[in-house]
Order: C-alpha cells, then structure tokens, then sequence
C-alpha cells in the first residue's frame, strides 16, 4: 500500500510541474515539511519516527542501535505500512555489522516469508546469494543448496547474482545449473555469464559443456562466447573441436571467433592451422583474419610462416595483411624481411605497402634515438 500511496505521490508532484529529479528529492525528504497532504498522511504512520531514527542510525554505520531500533518497531507497531521496509533494513543492518552472516540469512528469509510481495523481495534475495556464497567458503557446504536453488530464481537479476557466486566457487556441482540457464530461451546477459561460469570451473566435464554449445549454431550469441571460453580454457585439447566449428560454419562472425580462439592457444599446433587457414581457405576475410592472428601469437617465430603465405599466396588483401603482421612483429628479422618484399615482390602494391612499413619503423627508431640524445 505504502509503495503504491508513494508511486502516486510521485506522479501528482510530476503533475504539478516539478521535474523528475525535483520529484525524486520529494520523495526522499520524506521528513520535509513542504510535503503535501499525501506526504503528510504517510508520516502520520506512528511508526515513522522510529523507522526514521532507525534508518539514521544505518547510515552513521551504528548497526547495533539500529537493530534494536528496528525490532521495536516491528514489535510494537504491528499494523504499520513501514513493517517491511523495517524488516528489510533489520536484516540488512545485521549483515552490515559483519558479526553473524547466518543471522543475516535467516532474518532475511524471515523478512521474504512475512514480506514475499515487497518491493525489496529481490534485494533481500541478491543479498542472501552473497551470504550463502560467503558461508559456503566458509566451510558451510548447506549453503550451496540455495546459490543453486536461486539460479533458477524467476527474477533476473537474482539469477545472475547466483549464477555469478556459483562461477566463483569453481564446483562441478553448479554445472547442472548453469546448463539449464542456457536451456532457456532469451536472457542473452545471463547466458554469457553462465557460459564465463562454466569456463571458469575449468573441469573435463566444464569444457565438454562449452564444447556442446560451441558446437550449437541454434543460438549464435551463446555459440560465440562458448568458442571464446573454449580457447581461453580448453588448450590443446580444444583446438579439434574448434577446427570442426570452423569447417562446418558458413557464419562469418563464428569463424572469425573461432580462429580468434585457436590463437589463444599458444603452441607450434595451433600456429600451424593458422597457417593453414591462411594459405588455404576459400573465404579471404578468414585468410586475413588468421594471417593477423599467427602474426599476433607467434612473435619472431611467425615471421617464415608470413613470408611463406605471402609467397604463396594469390589473394591480394591476404598478402597485404601478412606484410602488416611482419611490420607489428618488429625487430631485425622482419626489417630485412619488409627490405626484401619492397625489393622483389612483384606485385607494386605490395612493395609499396612494405616500403611504408619501414618508414613507419624506421621513424620511430629515429623518434627513440632523439629521446636518448635528449635524455
């Protein structure tokens, strides 16, 4: 009732001219003598002077005062609009004083099964996940029950709190979970933290599940940051799966996250399909895509591998791509491999290209040589 008498407040102050933000600071001042007689009629509750004192309290970080405050007027005002509001910030206070997190937790559920329709049903949620989780690490194994209980929550954002603290605690447990968050259709926000959640457990199961859906083209936002969670944690053993991705897709954006993941994967394997890749793949943005990310992840060590692809190839941009990459190597390897290409490529365009690079890495050795003469 209360939160309805407010939200008309509200709308009836915007009705009189006063801009949003002005509405805000009236509803805020819940104490201010200016209010009208909605204003007044909601301070006429006998429980808001104490509500009041309670919450001044809170905010001077005096939990203890503002615990016992907060009881009594639950005790003796039973009938107050101001009971769930008092309920909630008591639970709060007792979290906040960080000296019992189960107490915490228990008047919180006591507060959601006196309070299930309040408009701080979900915050009281949120903040039993970050109990629970708390509790679990510290030896309280029950606790899990419920971070896994409210990643099925109906309420968003109490999902991805949960889904969150379960990422946390790296448990194959959650997996079953998390598996049916992306089993559901839409919530594209929680699927990408549910996928980071398996990515993080590391496990074979974990990565068998990031397999599953890298492997799923029927939702490409989650296929995608599968992919990415698959090169960032599945090594070696992730680069047969994501080359399966790779030959099966006719999906531009998932082949290009897929050769972005194989370059994740550090090894003379993995550099070896990006030369593939570049050598011979019929798309030329995936030929430029992989030539970028070889140069990327090999270092000085991909600088053969760049001169043999732009030796053999036909592909004018693939060729391009790979005299940039030997230019972001640096060094003096590839300086005589860029004074190479400008001397006897025989495509003009290409020798310009690698005549421009050397300028550029030529200017900035002259831009560090002046900086040395100055220091």
């Amino acid at each position: 009732m209360k939160t309805i008498l407010k939200s008309v407040l509200a709308i009836t102050i915007l009705g009189l001219g006063l801009s949003g933000s002005s509405a805000m600071r009236a509803l805020e001042a819940e104490s201010a003598p200016s209010w009208s007689f909605f204003g007044e009629w909601l301070q006429s509750d006998p429980a808001y002077k104490d509500y009041k004192a309670a919450k001044a309290l809170f905010y001077e970080e005096k939990y203890p005062q503002a615990i016992a405050v907060f009881r009594t007027l639950l005790q003796n005002y039973p009938k107050s609009t101001y009971r769930d509001d008092a309920a909630f910030w008591l639970a709060y206070s007792i979290e906040k004083s960080g000296e019992n997190d189960e107490a915490a937790f228990q008047e919180y559920q006591t507060f959601l099964e006196n309070f299930s329709e309040s408009s701080y049903a979900n915050d009281a949620k949120s903040n039993m996940v970050r109990l629970a989780q708390k509790l679990y690490r510290a030896g309280k194994k029950q606790y899990k029950v419920y971070l896994q209980t409210s990643g099925q929550d109906a309420d968003f954002d109490v999902q991805l709190e949960a889904v969150t603290a379960l990422a946390q605690l790296n448990s194959n447990e959650a997996l079953p979970i998390l598996e049916n968050v992306l089993a559901k259709e839409g919530g594209t926000r929680l699927k990408k933290k549910a996928l980071f959640a398996i990515g993080q457990i590391g496990s074979p199961q974990a990565l068998a599940l990031l397999e599953k859906y890298a492997q799923n083209g029927s939702d490409p936002v989650a296929q995608k940051e599968a992919i990415f969670w698959l090169g960032q944690q599945g090594g070696q053993s992730a680069l047969e799966p994501l080359m399966k991705i790779f030959a099966a897709s006719q999906d531009r954006e998932i082949r290009k996250k897929t050769i972005f993941s194989i370059s994740q994967i550090s090894g003379e394997k993995s550099a070896q399909i990006l030369k593939e890749m570049a050598m011979n793949d019929a798309e030329p943005e995936a030929q430029t895509e992989a030539i970028f990310w070889l140069g990327q992840q090999g270092g000085q060590g991909a600088v053969p591998a760049l001169m043999e692809i732009l030796r053999a190839s036909k592909n004018s941009a693939a060729k391009k791509k790979a005299v940039f990459s030997i230019s972001q190597i640096g060094g003096a390897e590839a300086a005589a491999r860029l004074k190479e290409i400008a001397m006897n490529e025989s495509d003009a365009k290409i020798r310009q290209e690698a005549i421009f690079w050397l300028g550029q890495q030529a200017g900035a050795l002259l831009g560090h040589f002046g900086q040395a003469r100055e220091v």
